[in-house]
């Protein structure tokens, strides 16, 4: 079921309702006592009407767990389906082996949750894997690999902090053109390999997704007690801001599932089988049209059939990542997802999103320096978006964004560079109720590194001009972040 959660305690004194700008409510329910606490996520079936979450909730990291992220995609070498993959059912599970995923698991689970690909065809590049594997689906009609599959996410769901928090992800980039080459090949399909290949749907939903989803619906059953239960994850969807990709998807949760292997689920679509629609690199592109797509992709299959969320299971990348635009390319997604989340009310089952490459590139230029910087700042506090807020100079070329933090006295603009160097002589801002002395910061992410630039503040004109000591650039490649505190 998908709640409304709201924020709607008057004991806090902001100024949150402006014209024109809709509340932005991510925080945690201990604001009321204005403290932070360590980042806990409780079970989405326990959460109440009006709740509001800390900004970490909504983001997530690859493998293992880190302070800023409250989700984990994968763990340890999960990421590949390290339990599931081998297609033979005597290599299938490896008891050592699930024994340290089952501890891994179960320590993250305390305070996070956690997203697992399973294996299976994985992510199709291997022809004799998916060989293997289809052969294996066929063999008994599926049934060996429901066995393995549910001899996983039983002993997971079974654990007391687990409910509602594991997710399984079936299939990475299912719309590659590695999964049309090797469908392709093992069906014996004419025509070349191709992405967004409308011929591999019932490939991947006959032998991949439905039995997988059956054996889940069974393993939760037989954990709680009803279906439902265990978070399905559909394949993600590459470059998912494209028409053809997008088109792809929408064919394949309309597709109706024949049940050859899944009996149960005949003659249900996909869209009623999977909690969450997962992509890549929507927000992460140059594409200035980002927030239509994902407007459009929301309000299509938001709601319909048993689509809970809309997640975005990779952003950034390596390729970026490697260029030095890693801190700058990671800051843009945060602040575009939290703007576009927040002005949906969308709550971090709603909307997600994990970081690919967050590690990659030289110090200083790295995704998680910046959110070490942004999490250094704001900990684990819940933000709004202000309209009060307002960067005046310089004010060119700048894609920005002013959240403040609700259990404080903080501030933090984030200004995303058009493409040309700027020189910054002083800053200058304005913030509605503020009078008092504001301590201020600059941080300035790019492929030379990080840049922190200690700021003097004046009153200027309604609001502070925020002056460095000697004139800084913005790279016309680079982002930066102005730290706020009112004193």
């Amino acid at each position: 079921m998908v709640h409304s959660y709201r924020f709607t305690t008057s004991s806090i004194p902001l100024v949150l309702r402006m014209p024109n700008a809709p509340w932005i409510k991510i925080g945690l329910a201990l604001a009321l006592i204005m403290t932070v606490a360590p980042l806990v996520m409780p079970p989405r079936n326990a959460l109440p009407q009006d709740k509001v979450f800390p900004w970490t909730a909504y983001f997530g990291v690859q493998n293992r767990p880190t302070p800023w992220a409250g989700f984990v995609r994968g763990i340890g070498r999960s990421v590949t389906g390290m339990v599931l993959r081998p297609a033979l059912p005597s290599e299938a599970i490896k008891t050592t082996e699930f024994g340290q995923f089952l501890g891994q698991v179960k320590k993250v689970i305390q305070t996070r949750d956690v997203l697992i690909p399973f294996g299976g065809p994985g992510s199709a590049k291997k022809q004799d894997e998916v060989d293997a594997f289809m052969a294996l689906v066929e063999q008994d009609e599926g049934a060996t690999w429901k066995t393995l599959v549910q001899a996983q996410t039983r002993p997971l769901a079974e654990l007391p902090e687990a409910q509602d928090r594991v997710y399984w992800q079936i299939g990475n980039e299912i719309n590659s053109k590695h999964y049309s080459r090797t469908l392709r090949s093992w069906a014996k399909l004419p025509g070349p390999p191709r992405p967004n290949d409308q011929a591999i749907i019932p490939l991947y939903v006959e032998y991949f997704l439905a039995p997988t989803a059956e054996a889940l619906e069974a393993a939760s059953l037989a954990a709680f007690g009803e279906d439902g239960q265990i978070g399905v994850v559909l394949g993600t969807i590459a470059n998912a801001g494209f028409p053809k990709p997008r088109k792809w998807l929408d064919s394949l949760l309309r597709y109706e599932i024949d049940g050859r292997f899944a009996k149960s689920l005949a003659g249900k679509k996909v869209m009623d089988v999977v909690d969450v629609i997962a992509v890549h690199y929507i927000v992460t592109s140059d594409d200035t049209a980002w927030r239509p797509k994902l407007d459009a992709l929301r309000s299509t299959w938001l709601g319909q059939g048993r689509v809970k969320g809309i997640w975005a299971t990779e952003e950034l990348g390596s390729r970026r990542a490697k260029a030095g635009l890693g801190a700058t390319t990671t800051l843009k997604v945060v602040f575009r997802f939290l703007h576009w989340w927040g002005r949906h009310d969308m709550t971090p089952r709603e909307g997600r999103c994990s970081f690919y490459g967050v590690r990659m590139g030289k110090p200083g230029t790295r995704g998680e320096d910046a959110l070490g910087v942004l999490y250094d700042f704001l900990g684990d506090a819940p933000i709004a978006e202000l309209s009060g807020l307002v960067l005046t100079e310089p004010d060119e070329g700048l894609e920005t964004y002013a959240f403040e933090d609700l259990i404080s006295t903080k501030r933090v603009i984030a200004a995303i560079a058009g493409g040309r160097d700027l020189p910054i002589g002083r800053l200058v801002v304005r913030q509605e109720g503020w009078t008092g002395d504001v301590a201020a910061s600059l941080h300035v992410f790019s492929p030379a590194g990080h840049e922190r630039v200690p700021l003097t503040a004046q009153r200027h004109d309604g609001g502070y001009a925020l002056s460095p000591p000697a004139q800084t650039i913005l790279p016309g490649d680079g982002a930066a972040l102005i730290f706020l505190e009112q004193s």
